[in-house]
């Protein structure tokens, strides 16, 4: 989607009066965008973040619905004065309020109603003035005390019970940015803006406290919107604004740390990924820490010994120092945090290849300046930023990460087009082409401003001249020929196996008459998780039409089979067998969700590695498959590979949701099986793993069965190979004493359950190959194979066996009755009989027409059938140059005229009637 970027600004209108100007302003309106451009109902990367400081409207800005200290209801402040609103939704993007009735505009704020329907939250609900009996001023959860005013103390959460409050504004302004705008750091930053400029890879890494490792946006919390927590937002942001999937950003940051340079975990968590820029924010926990924080000189020290080392280590690495946003105002020294982003700008003047990232200016003036609440900026009123915040640091960074003369970035890359265009080399015809698409796309591109938009226009331009450069003039054609039906024309598709032209050519007219359809075969058997389907075919061509069959009901009882059932919680399970010690490892097992949609979090399952910093996983809020850094337990980490798959939860129906989830670890490559089809792969250097325990992580309510650890060259789609290391069948409490006994669990509650009549081994496989008992034989025809039908005893799974071939060439159609006579409103029917075997037929007669009938066998036309019209027919049929009416001497009506016709013209001629 291309954003247009309405700017407020004042239109010189010039007026000759005595040499006078008199300036007119363009006020923008929400007629000015599309119904597109201004809804923003869910998270939406390109509009989350585009600046707060550019173009003519804000989406979802947060505004916390909060009484003043005396019980009165304020206005609520904006970043503009809005000269019209376009939405009032609630934090979740769920709810949209009504203007009028739960809000109105004024002053260019939001005032809520008193009797609308918004939530108030009163001032002591976030800022009470006593707390429980018993609490005491050194717990630290939920209340804290304010650091100068005596029983005066913060209420604050770790999940959506304050943000979750709060209201998400979309309105259109007219007047100008006031505050800081965040500088193109592309003068500190070489390196990385020539990556960027020539689209190569670029590998980011973030090290930080527990704001950069995702809390708490929506997406950490597991609540709609679900947007992401900076640094993926800003990854995202930028593989789109650049045009590059190779951007890649590594989420390194440790929740409860502060900028103390520590060795080792710098090895660990940022030279290991030999990153080309390394965005350092720390300054949350380093200004908040013992209410008065640690002082600037020692921040500047600890950050400027990890800039020497990531020096030392990776020279051409270059860093972004990012400014932390505020702590709670009222707990937490307002200037520790400042005097902490003084320092970075200090760092970035000292050391080259070091920038800054300032969101903390921005927020600052909001604040101070504009009236707005810091707890617009919060998801917990303490020191973790929400959506807002998120997006505010994000705009700051991608800002930071922008080009300071767009000007230089436009003429490179029409440089780099007319290059890819190679003039010189082609012949006129493609030389005028391909200068009209370099034409067009620099005359689209001088007017654009943003990098999102001129990739755009760029990436066109390159499709565009791709198809002229490689077209054919002479195509070398591969023939594929579509035989005819009776209701549609044969034809022969041609495609260039050089530039993929293709056309159809060499119609072959259908025969022009119905179908003659047979009784049906079932070509898939339902189950107790899919449908089936009945297959028809037309005897006469290759015409089939498909039925399908509804799901099995009463699912068949399978003894001796049990589960483990988990709780509605983090279940964390570690056996004590490694895996990948030999250099490839599996871990496998069945897994059913449960009442997912109840779990406040993300739910997910996975296999944990690289020393339990990466997981192989199914998430189920984004039905994805991911290989996920970090923090997936509470909704953040780095998605480094993704892969879209259907796993729906169909209302905790169990027996439909099974699935059998397989890890592959193979040197640095990654594989995630689901039943046994191989969904995503991915190889990185630092997917590597050694001697780590199997280890099993879910979240939300489950159940767990035939869990198996082997390693080396094993076959997830048949569940034979390798070396099994060890292999859990839950079907017995022994069984169930037995795996937790191998494996640790912690954190959930975890319950044997037996499986009564339900089948809840429906993995992809439950065991090598299938056994069991004979249901039904589908006996082959003149022009398909016949089968066995069996039902595993183990499983319960219906299958094919005992294929057998047709039994000949395809059918001949013979005995023709009229079953339903046509009339000139609806349509008849007949029926045939094969004289190869038992099938039989039904053809649709069309609407009778009302034109002269033709008497079958009336072959000389004077009305009545003779001994003449038997003689002409036999000539006919024996090469006789001269032609009879097809319609009369298509007896059978089948639309063939062929001995069939004659004999059974012959047989009627004798009795004297013809049908």
């Amino acid at each position: 989607m291309k954003m247009r970027k309405l700017l407020s600004s004042v239109l010189a209108v010039a007026t000759i009066m005595g040499c006078t100007l008199f300036p007119t302003t363009a006020v923008v309106t929400s007629s000015d965008f599309t119904a597109e451009e201004l809804d923003c109902s869910s998270y939406d990367i390109r509009k989350y973040t585009q600046p707060f400081w550019e173009g003519s409207i804000v989406y979802n800005e947060i505004v916390h619905p909060i009484r003043n200290r005396d019980g009165s209801l304020p206005s609520f402040e904006l970043m503009y004065d809005a000269s019209e609103i376009v939405s009032v939704k609630d934090y979740r993007l769920r709810t949209t309020y009504v203007e009028g009735v739960d809000y109105v505009l004024e002053n260019g704020n939001i005032r809520i109603l008193e009797t609308g329907s918004i939530h108030i939250m009163k001032w002591t609900d976030i800022h009470p003035t006593s707390v429980p009996s018993g609490y005491g001023s050194n717990e630290f959860s939920p209340y804290y005390p304010h650091a100068d005013t005596p029983n005066q103390w913060e209420y604050w959460t770790g999940g959506s019970d304050i943000c979750g409050y709060s209201l998400a504004v979309t309105y259109i302004h007219n007047d100008t940015w006031d505050a800081p705008v965040p500088d193109s750091q592309e003068k500190n930053l070489p390196n990385t803006f020539d990556k960027l400029k020539n689209d190569e890879p670029l590998t980011i890494v973030v090290a930080g406290d527990s704001v950069a490792a995702g809390a708490m946006s929506s997406g950490f919390l597991g609540m709609s919107p679900g947007a992401e927590a900076y640094p993926e937002m800003t990854e995202r942001a930028l593989r789109e604004k650049y045009s590059n999937e190779n951007i890649e950003l590594i989420n390194s940051a440790i929740g409860g740390t502060m900028s103390y340079f520590e060795q080792s975990k710098m090895d660990n968590t940022i030279i290991q990924y030999n990153p080309d820029l390394v965005i350092i924010n720390f300054g949350m926990n380093d200004s908040s820490c013992d209410r008065v924080g640690i002082s600037g000189a020692e921040f500047r020290s600890n950050l400027q010994l990890q800039i020497d080392y990531i020096n030392q280590k990776l020279p051409d690495c270059e860093v972004l120092l990012l400014s932390s946003l505020y702590g709670n105002i009222y707990t937490f020294p307002a200037e520790r945090y400042e005097e902490h982003a003084a320092v970075l700008h200090a760092l970035a003047v000292a050391n080259d290849g070091v920038g800054v990232a300032d969101p903390q200016k921005i927020e600052k003036y909001l604040i101070e300046e504009t009236g707005k609440d810091f707890l617009c900026f919060q998801a917990d009123n303490m020191v973790h930023p929400g959506d807002f915040g998120m997006r505010l640091s994000a705009q700051t960074i991608i800002e930071a990460l922008s080009f300071e003369d767009i000007s230089t970035y436009i003429t490179h890359h029409i440089n780099n087009l007319y290059e890819y265009a190679d003039l010189d080399s082609r012949d006129a015809l493609k030389k005028a082409e391909l200068e009209a698409v370099l034409t067009d796309a620099e005359n689209t591109i001088s007017d654009l401003e943003e990098e999102w938009d001129i990739n755009e226009v760029v990436d066109k331009a390159y499709a565009d001249m791709d198809v002229i450069i490689k077209r054919c003039y002479v195509h070398d054609y591969v023939d594929t020929v579509i035989p005819p039906t009776c209701k549609v024309d044969g034809y022969t598709h041609s495609v260039c196996a050089t530039c993929g032209h293709s056309y159809d050519h060499s119609v072959v007219p259908s025969s022009g008459v119905e179908h003659v359809m047979d009784s049906g075969r079932q070509t898939v058997i339902p189950t107790y998780k899919t449908p089936g389907e009945i297959t028809y075919s037309c005897a006469r061509c290759d015409y089939t039409e498909k039925e399908s069959v509804p799901i099995l009901t009463g699912n068949p009882t399978v003894s001796g089979q049990g589960m483990v059932h988990f709780s509605n919680a983090h279940n964390y399970m570690a056996s004590d067998i490694s895996p990948y010690s030999s250099g490839s490892g599996f871990v496998e097992f069945d897994f059913c969700p449960i009442n997912i949609e109840r779990f406040d979090g993300i739910p997910y399952v996975g296999v944990w590695f690289r020393n339990y910093a990466i997981t192989a996983c199914y998430n189920f809020a984004t039905q994805e498959v991911q290989i996920v850094e970090t923090s997936l337990p509470f909704g953040g980490g780095t998605v480094h590979a993704s892969a879209k798959y259907a796993w729906p939860s169909n209302g905790g129906e169990y027996e439909y949701n099974w699935k059998k989830f397989a890890v592959n670890i193979n040197g640095t490559t990654v594989k995630i099986y689901i039943d046994g089809e191989l969904v995503l792969q991915d190889t990185k250097s630092y997917y590597q793993s050694s001697n780590e325990v199997a280890l099993i992580y879910s979240n939300g309510e489950c159940y767990m069965d035939n869990i198996k650890v082997v390693k080396g060259n094993y076959n997830p789609a048949t569940g034979i190979g390798g070396t099994v290391l060890g292999s859990w069948n839950i079907n017995s409490r022994s069984n169930y004493n037995s795996l937790f006994s191998t494996w640790g669990q912690q954190y959930a509650t975890k319950t044997y359950t037996t499986a009564g009549s339900k089948n809840i081994t429906t993995g992809h496989y439950a065991h090598t190959s299938h056994s069991g008992t004979k249901v039904g034989v589908v006996a082959p025809d003149c022009s398909h194979g016949g089968y066995t039908q069996y039902a595993c005893s183990s499983c319960a799974a219906v299958y094919f066996g005992n294929y057998t071939d047709p039994t000949s060439d395809g059918h001949v159609l013979c005995d023709r009755v009229v079953t339903v006579a046509p009339t000139e409103t609806t349509t008849g029917k007949c029926t045939y009989k094969c004289e190869g075997c038992d099938k039989t037929f039904t053809e649709i007669i069309p609407v009778t027409e009302i034109t002269e009938s033709i008497l079958p066998g009336d072959i000389d036309g004077d009305g009545t059938l003779s001994v003449v019209d038997l003689t002409m027919f036999r000539r006919y049929l024996t090469g006789g140059v001269f032609d009879i009416p097809v319609e009369a001497a298509d007896v059978d009506g089948n639309g063939v005229v062929d001995t069939v016709d004659l004999t059974y013209f012959s047989r009627k001629l004798i009795v004297g009637t013809v049908e």
